[in-house]
């Protein structure tokens, strides 16, 4: 019996579609981290890079194209909140500053809570573990960048080496067939030698003197 093609589903173009519009891979980011965002803003011909720094309240829909997480932070007695879509272009860089212990995924009763009351436990990680969880996208195509070179040189180099390669092949060709094109223009000389009838010398009467 002859296998039965499986027909892609809408569920399954969907799921294909979100995942071919997935550019940016943020860190693992949690409910009770502490984050540092990093946003591109644009203002008439000016453009600059604006910081928030907060503790997640929430993520929500997953980590795709519908993602997004809640950060919370206090300024000025005033709590504010803004809510960053995991695959927003203008994110250019996401640093964890800290990880906290807590046992909810949305952390409403943080709102109502001022200064100590709003503190959470920290749980201790090491600086590597902080480092491995941050999303720096101008390092990242800076990295794409050297990568795209150093393949390109090396794809340069390859090219280099066949051609010389084969520049070398065609010079030892040649050698070879120069003796053979020598011996068939000397072939030809050698048989009109042959042909040719010998002189004869004068023959000198001894006699006569």
């Amino acid at each position: 019996m002859a296998a039965e093609t499986k027909t892609a589903t809408p569920t399954d173009k969907v799921y294909a579609f979100e995942a071919s519009q997935t550019k940016q891979t943020l860190p693992d980011i949690r409910p009770g981290d502490v984050v540092r965002v990093h946003q591109e803003i644009t203002e008439g011909d000016k453009t600059r890079v604006q910081a928030f720094e907060g503790t997640v309240l929430k993520v929500n829909h997953g980590r795709g194209i519908n993602g997004t997480f809640t950060v919370r932070r206090v300024s000025g007695g005033y709590g504010v909140e803004r809510i960053f879509p995991f695959q927003m272009p203008s994110i250019k860089k996401v640093e964890v500053t800290k990880r906290n212990k807590v046992r909810r995924a949305k952390l409403y009763y943080l709102r109502p809570l001022q200064q100590k009351a709003a503190r959470l436990v920290e749980k201790k990680l090491g600086r590597e573990a902080l480092e491995s969880m941050t999303y720096d996208a101008d390092a990242i195509a800076a990295a794409e960048e050297a990568a795209e070179k150093a393949k390109q040189a090396a794809k340069e180099a390859e090219e280099k080496k066949a051609a010389e390669a084969q520049a070398a092949a065609e010079a030892k060709k040649n050698e070879a067939e120069a003796p053979k094109e020598a011996t068939k223009e000397e072939a030809p000389k050698a048989e009109a030698s042959k042909e040719a009838p010998a002189k004869e010398e004068p023959k000198t009467d001894e006699k006569s003197e």
